[in-house]
């Protein structure tokens, strides 16, 4: 997950309210998740399970990383 990421969020950290986002970009990372969602369901597809998804969206680039689970990650456990 996520958190396993980035187990505690700086202070100091961008947020969307502070730096704003493009409005399309939320749908389209939208839609892909619910995507995600059906694969999952289904159990159709690959799955990003153990991976992030990145996307840069001035870039028009996307890749996913392997994404290792930390045992003692309050959101998931690991």
């Amino acid at each position: 997950c996520y958190r396993c990421l980035v187990p505690d969020i700086p202070p100091d950290a961008e947020t969307c309210a502070r730096v704003g986002i493009v409005g399309a970009l939320p749908g389209m990372i939208g839609s892909m998740m619910a995507l995600e969602a059906i694969k999952h369901i289904t159990g159709a597809g690959d799955t990003l399970d153990g991976r992030i998804f990145l996307f840069d969206g001035l870039a028009a680039e996307a890749r996913t990383l392997r994404l290792p689970r930390d045992p003692a990650c309050p959101a998931c456990g690991g």
